[in-house]
This record gives C-alpha cells, structure tokens and sequence, in this order.
C-alpha cells in the first residue's frame, strides 16, 4: 500500500512538472490566473452565443463560487450582450457587476482574456484584470469585481479542470467555435510559481447549469 501511495504521487508530481508547475506550487499559491479565448463563427448574433465560466478555489468548487456571464447578463434579470461577474453562496446570488452592455455579434471574432482569483486579507478576490476583443475593445482592469470570506492561506485545492467541468455554453451555441482554457498560472505574491500551458477545451454542446 506505501508502495502503492509513493509511486501514484510521484506519477502525480511528474505530470504536474511536465507543464512546468510543480506540486509545491499549488501548495503554496495564493493567487492563480486562468488565460481563457473565445471564438466564434459566422452565425454570431446580438443574442448568442452566450458561454459562462465558473471559477472557485477548490476542485470541488463548493461555494462560493465565481460565474462570468459572457454575452449576456443574469442579474437583476436577463438581457442579452455583455459581461457580468456574479459571486454565489449557499444562500444563491452574494453579489454581481456588469463589466460591459454592449453585445458580441461580430462574426469570426476572437475574445480573450484572463480571469484571477487572489487571496487577500482573509477574503478570496476575483479580477478580470485584461480582456481583448473586437467588440469589448482592450482594457486592463484592476479592480475586484467579487469578492467573499476565506480561511484560505493558499490554493492547495485548485483544480483547472473544475473550471472547465463546470463551465459552458448558455444559449446559442451553434454559433461558438469553441471557448477554451488555454493557460494557467500561479503565483506566490507577484512571484511566478509556474506556469500550466495545458490548453483545456470546453464541451459547449453540454448545458450550462447555473450553481
């Protein structure tokens, strides 16, 4: 059974060390940064497609957890186009912030841009800290966008492909290409961990449930 343990951590460790992040790594971040792209096609319109992530600190993604609306907006009800960061409990929807209005309707665009999750001041905080694309333009934003209580001292729990699992296509998802996590990396302060280059593909045609 040692045997056993010893030889499923090491294969555990190696494939981690691979993609230039080791185990330590995750052990020890207490911020990470999901690079994710969007790419849709010719049949894009003002109401589709709309896709969503959802972004937590454990592979489990017990709540809370952070859902970003892309192309549309849930809360205080729904309209299309745009982005919107929603931050839900046990109890349903903590908070939301609209990022953007306008909708995504241009056909063959590309969309990217990077999502974080920091640990600060015993509160996790969730960033959108760039986005590029045709519709939306190119910004760099620092400012928290959600946030909620945590014991957490670092993302020992992580999982990217939580992230992915849990999230996909809302409406109209005959016009998406694809939406594909295409990076991650970790962080310990501003110091670079590693770098997790796996690019990790959505399956859209899987609906999207809402936590």
């Amino acid at each position: 059974m040692r045997r056993f343990l010893t030889t499923a951590l090491f294969a555990i460790a190696f494939g981690l060390a691979a993609h230039g992040v080791s185990a330590q790594s995750i052990s020890l971040a207490d911020r990470v940064e999901e690079d994710w792209v969007l790419v849709v096609d010719a049949t894009a319109s003002p109401d589709g497609p709309q896709v969503n992530t959802v972004m937590g600190p454990t592979a489990d993604l017990s709540l809370p957890v952070i859902v970003l609306d892309i192309n549309y907006r849930h809360d205080p009800s729904y309209s299309p186009g745009g982005l919107q960061v929603l931050v839900y409990g046990q109890l349903g929807l903590l908070s939301s912030k609209t990022v953007a209005t306008n909708p995504l309707n241009l056909a063959n665009e590309t969309v990217s841009w990077t999502q974080r999750l920091l640990i600060s001041d015993g509160a996790i905080q969730y960033f959108v800290p760039s986005v590029s694309s045709t519709t939306w333009g190119s910004f760099t934003d620092a400012l928290v966008l959600g946030s909620f209580p945590t014991t957490l001292v670092a993302f020992t729990n992580y999982d990217p492909t939580a992230s992915v699992a849990n999230s996909g296509g809302a409406w109209k998802t005959q016009g998406l290409k694809s939406l594909t996590l295409v990076q991650v990396r970790y962080y310990l302060g501003s110091t670079l961990l590693g770098t997790d280059k796996t690019a990790r593909p959505v399956d859209c045609t899987r609906p999207f449930t809402r936590p």
